[in-house]
């Protein structure tokens, strides 16, 4: 199927949200993705959550693993010109500030990392700002359909 906008598409995902803006960027020709307090994978998080033993027992019955981490390196390899920031707050409760961090070094010439003082798995104002930033950027440079 032939996306409409098909050169001038930019997603932007939190949490399972940049997961599956990630994976989807495998099959679409994103320009940019914008990932809020990514994780490394859907078996990373189990393991965080309930532990290796329960994370082992549980991942048979998940259809869709979002191994992030993974996926990353093969697109930097096929879409290289994608431009990936990821925002983490440092509070974060939920995913930990370590996947963000791990998946901003894993690529470090190639994705741009901004770790948010004080905010958790939801942005704070100066979490939203930065993003509101991305956006109004993204909008400068992306060429309006006429």
């Amino acid at each position: 199927k032939t996306l409409p906008y098909k050169k001038n598409l930019h997603m932007i995902g939190q949490s399972l949200g940049a997961a599956v803006a990630v994976d989807t960027a495998e099959s679409i020709n994103a320009q940019t993705i914008v990932m809020i307090s990514p994780f490394t994978s859907i078996k990373a998080m189990a393991t965080e959550i309930i532990g290796p033993v329960w994370s082992w027992l549980l991942l048979p019955f998940l259809q869709d693993r979002y191994p992030t981490q993974t996926t990353l390196k093969t697109l930097e390899k096929t879409q290289p010109h994608i431009k990936i920031t990821i925002l983490h707050g440092n509070e974060d409760k939920i995913v930990p500030v370590t996947m963000g961090r791990r998946l901003a070094l894993d690529h470090k010439d190639w994705i741009t990392y901004d770790e948010i003082e004080g905010a958790g798995h939801e942005l704070n104002t100066e979490g939203l700002v930065k993003l509101t930033k991305i956006i109004s950027k993204v909008c400068q440079t992306t060429p309006s359909k006429k």
